[in-house]
């Protein structure tokens, strides 16, 4: 905790020192999740859906930048798209082993369909014991893509009983990401990754 306090409060904000220590396969990922996630340049306690009670509800911890949430993020800070950087390249370190240990044959799956399983693993929408981790495990890509849109959010925005920006999209690319691992290349009609001109990797790090 104290080195993430210490990041927030001397960042290295020189764009060749950022991203020191990752590879392709770790900026790819940032890469994917910049234009998903947004950036909140300070500290705020969102939102989500609270099946039981009907509602949207506030989460216990607040989030800043690039989706960094939990009790170390206080109220009033704030950080610039290159100081949350760190964070996020972390945060996307600290997952995949959780992934890898989840999902073993990870490392063998299409590009594309990793970065699915990343941005999906980023937001809690996939993990360990989800049923959609299990048809991944079993190889059955299409039913894995439906049962992760049996997701509350996405089907209330889709219903038209909640408005929440950004997460049909999201969980669609998701979707059509899984879809990809089971043809091994990306089908007629599958999404890119988003593009944003002000809100991708390479913008902020003024490539």
């Amino acid at each position: 905790m104290a080195a993430a306090n210490n990041l927030i409060g001397k960042p290295n904000t020189r764009p060749a020192a950022i991203l020191t220590g990752a590879d392709a396969e770790l900026k790819r990922y940032m890469k994917d999740l910049v234009p998903w996630e947004g950036h909140l340049k300070e500290a705020k306690r969102l939102e989500f859906y609270d099946t039981a009670a009907g509602k949207m509800v506030q989460e216990k911890f607040y989030t800043i930048g690039f989706g960094d949430y939990g009790k170390h993020v206080k109220p009033g800070q704030k950080q610039t798209e290159a100081e949350s950087l760190p964070f996020l390249k972390k945060n996307v370190e600290d997952r995949l082993p959780q992934i890898r240990a989840a999902i073993p044959a990870f490392d063998s799956l299409p590009k594309r369909t990793k970065s699915a399983i990343v941005v999906a693993w980023f937001r809690t929408s996939l993990r360990a014991g989800h049923k959609t981790t299990t048809l991944i495990n079993q190889g059955k890509w299409e039913e894995a893509a439906a049962e992760f849109l049996k997701h509350d959010e996405y089907l209330a925005v889709k219903a038209g009983t909640l408005k929440k920006g950004g997460i049909v999209d999201r969980m669609e690319w998701v979707r059509d990401g899984l879809l990809v691992g089971g043809t091994g290349g990306v089908p007629s009609g599958v999404q890119r990754p988003g593009a944003h001109p002000r809100r991708s990797l390479g913008h902020i790090l003024g490539e």
